[in-house]
């Protein structure tokens, strides 16, 4: 199913976000993830036909989806933020309840597996 993997991935890349700054901690790297909202794109238009043709008069531009990017990786305001996942600029909780938080051993399974995968120890030596 194609939306399952979709969420799976946004959530892995969530806790790796989060993963990646706490052991980049005072290294000076900043590590973030973000949503854009909903932008009008041909994956949107091709992916949910419907849901493109009922919300295209909300649908985001391409300038506003990547406003928050860019001020993550330009803004000195936002310079000193990580480890965060960011909307509008805001930093949002990524969980509804405790209950949807994964445990210690489900966040190292997804390093060890990525580690896996990439043929990498992931190790952060220096920076």
């Amino acid at each position: 199913n194609g939306t399952n993997a979709y969420a799976q991935a946004k959530r892995a890349q969530v806790i790796l976000t989060e993963m990646w700054a706490d052991r980049l901690r005072g290294t000076g790297v900043a590590v973030n993830s973000m949503h854009p909202g909903w932008v009008e794109t041909a994956g949107v238009a091709f992916s949910l036909p419907t849901f493109n043709k009922v919300m295209k008069p909300l649908l985001r531009d391409v300038g506003q989806g990547a406003d928050t990017i860019v001020w993550l990786a330009a803004s000195p305001e936002a310079s000193d933020l990580t480890g965060g996942f960011f909307f509008d600029r805001e930093r949002v909780d990524t969980h509804l309840s405790d209950s949807t938080r994964e445990s210690t051993s489900d966040r190292e399974w997804l390093w060890d597996r990525l580690a896996d995968v990439t043929e990498s120890d992931l190790a952060i030596e220096s920076v």
